[in-house]
This record gives C-alpha cells, structure tokens and sequence, in this order.
C-alpha cells in the first residue's frame, strides 16, 4: 500500500457516468442510491440550437438529476469545433442542490469551486420531503 494516502481525508465517494448516460434519469439516481456523493461526467455535447439566454439542454438535464439525486455533479466537456461539429462548451461544476457553482468561461478554461456536500444519508428536500425515502418503488412495476 502507498503510505501516502494514509494521511489523505476521505471527502466523498466517486460514481461515473459518460456523456449520453446522464440523459436516463435513472443512471445518476441509481449511482445515488448506491452511495456516491461527487457523479464525475466527462462528455462530449454537441452545440445545438436554443434560445437566447438559455442553458445547453444538456446542462439543464444535469442540473435536474444533480437536485432530484442531491448529487453533485463535475461536468468536462469538449469546446470549440473539431472537423466541422461545434462542442456546447458545457465545462461545469453543479452543487447537490442543482444550481452551478462554477461554469467554464466561453467554454473554455479550468471550473473551480468548493462545495459543501450534505451528510451521505441527507436526501432531503426540506422542510417535508426526502428523495429517498419517499420513493415507492413497489409501485414502479
């Protein structure tokens, strides 16, 4: 074993997801479900037509599973243009409650931010609700 990383502090537990994943809600909430606090995504988004002033489609989507798994998502993404396909750019950090705490400028650039996750059991959406415990999943055949 590597002596090093026993003096490291544990700050949450990994889940993975590539690109097209994120687009079944399923994927983030079952990596959810099985104990991660950080969902690592790494993609390639394709710049599609939207209206002014409005988020990617895809960031949207990554925000709404960020808050209804109360997981905190790392979004790399592709920039620029490559052999004629224009990248979205969507380079993000998005917090456990779905809002972005740090998003690339113009696209393109290093996304930093500290964020303080819940307790991993704390699914709650406050003051009534908790996403997990709420579910019914006897329900869902």
């Amino acid at each position: 074993a590597d002596d090093r990383l026993d003096d490291l502090e544990t700050i949450g537990r990994l889940g993975v997801a590539v690109c097209y994943n994120n687009e079944f809600p399923e994927v983030p909430r079952r990596l959810a479900l099985a104990g991660a606090e950080v969902l690592a995504l790494p993609v390639n988004w394709p710049l599609v037509d939207r209206p002014a002033g409005e988020r990617a489609p895809e960031t949207i989507q990554a925000m709404a599973a960020a808050r209804s798994s109360r997981l905190a998502t790392v979004i790399a993404d592709r920039h620029g243009s490559e052999r004629g396909v224009a990248w979205t750019g969507g380079t993000a950090i998005i917090d456990d409650d779905g809002w972005i705490a740090a998003a690339a400028t113009g696209g393109a650039g290093p996304v930093v931010a500290t964020l303080r996750l819940r307790h991993p059991g704390d699914k709650s959406l406050p003051p009534h609700n908790d996403l997990f415990r709420d579910r019914r999943p006897d329900l869902y055949t």
